[in-house]
């Protein structure tokens, strides 16, 4: 449900299912697009078609992404509108995750070179959009008030890349957070290792940039959603980290033995920290059942 301060905005044709949040307080307009579906089989068709469609379309002197730049088209006159409506003093901020990252960059560009005021754009594993013209401007407009973030097996963000003519440049320096909350800000992007599409889902970024809070900071912003495997169920969740707890298959364990064997008793489960996967595998702890009194010692 859309509250007062926010408006949802949609491709009305529902072509190309663009999607984006404008959300609003006392001192700052924050724009929010929706990335690629992962659930829906006909939204995440829709999106899949614009993400395949690189063939570049020639905009204001730059070649763009296609399918970016019509999944803008769609929803354009409604951002704007409600941007010139509700900005005023407000500050101006611009995010989205993978496709979502895509149309926040565009847009920003777009917007800066109209005259609005953008304060900064945040994406996270956004593909490449634009030639080395909307590079240039990008950069000369908003390079000091953008980030760009990535994990460094994500294969997205290195993205579109068929022959020569279909790699586009990057965006400016990329900051880099790891699966054990480590960041390196301002670097070059290189691929370590084998790609990994896991690398690329929103959670995992959420998950590590959460491990990457200072302590004191982390006790005070929402946990990241649960991040158990296919297999695995979420039962719960620390007290402390509040990492999720998930309960794989094993054979039910005694207090005692999980402590012998390096586990944590918490509630009713014996839990064993995974530090690299941001979660605590769980086992169900044995509970002794009250057996009735022998007969024969009954009085």
């Amino acid at each position: 449900m859309v509250r007062a301060g926010e408006r949802f905005l949609e491709d009305p044709e529902t072509e190309t299912g663009t999607q984006a949040l404008v959300m609003r307080n006392r001192s700052i307009l924050l724009v929010v697009f929706c990335g690629s579906e992962g659930f829906d089989v006909k939204a995440a068709m829709r999106d899949w078609f614009t993400d395949a469609s690189i063939w570049p379309v020639e905009v204001d002197g730059m070649q763009l992404h296609r399918g970016f730049h019509r999944a803008l088209e769609s929803i354009w006159a409604s951002l704007e509108l409600a941007i010139a409506s509700w900005q005023g003093e407000r500050a101006l901020w611009l995010t989205g995750h993978s496709l979502g990252g895509a149309l926040a960059n565009l847009s920003a560009e777009r917007l800066t070179r109209g005259g609005a005021r953008v304060a900064g754009v945040t994406t996270f594993a956004a593909p490449k959009v634009g030639d080395c013209t909307f590079v240039t401007a990008f950069e000369s407009q908003l390079g000091e008030r953008s980030q760009q973030w990535s994990t460094r097996k994500d294969p997205v963000t290195r993205m579109p890349r068929l022959n020569d003519r279909f790699d586009y440049p990057k965006l400016g320096p990329t900051h880099i957070v790891d699966i054990d909350g480590r960041t390196e800000l301002d670097t070059v992007l290189s691929m370590s290792g084998a790609p990994n599409p896991l690398a690329h889902r929103i959670s995992s970024y959420s998950n590590y940039l959460y491990r990457a809070l200072p302590e004191q900071v982390r006790a005070r912003v929402p946990p990241p959603p649960p991040q158990c495997a296919p297999s695995d169920r979420h039962v719960g969740q620390h007290p402390e980290t509040r990492y999720p707890l998930c309960l794989d298959r094993w054979r039910k364990i005694s207090r005692s033995r999980c402590v012998e064997t390096g586990g944590e008793v918490v509630d009713d489960w014996c839990v064993v920290d995974e530090p690299r996967m941001l979660r605590y595998q769980a086992r169900k702890l044995k509970v002794k059942k009250n057996r009735p009194w022998n007969r024969s010692n009954n009085p």
